[in-house]
């Protein structure tokens, strides 16, 4: 499909909506633009908080391990969190 084919296909599906004005297509635009960003940005700074509980609970679990049984920790192969 051409881009002028896709347009007018576009305004035909608003223009159902009740969409009309090109003011209110590109507002309607924007606003999406906006929302996705935020959600994003929310998306990323709760993984990164993630990444920084997971690291803290792997030195948790680290020191478990060796107060428990460090020797496991001196085979080869055996980690605190994964074995091979």
């Amino acid at each position: 499909m051409d881009e002028d084919a896709f347009n007018l296909s576009v305004k035909r599906f608003l223009k159902k909506l009740g969409v009309t004005s090109k003011r209110e297509i590109e507002l309607a635009v924007r606003e999406q633009i906006e929302a996705t960003v935020t959600a994003i940005c929310f998306a990323a700074r709760r993984a990164l908080l993630l990444e920084a509980e997971a690291a803290d609970l792997e030195t948790q679990i680290e020191q478990l391990v060796r107060d428990i049984a460090g020797w496991l920790l001196d085979e080869p192969g055996v980690g605190p969190i994964t074995t091979d």
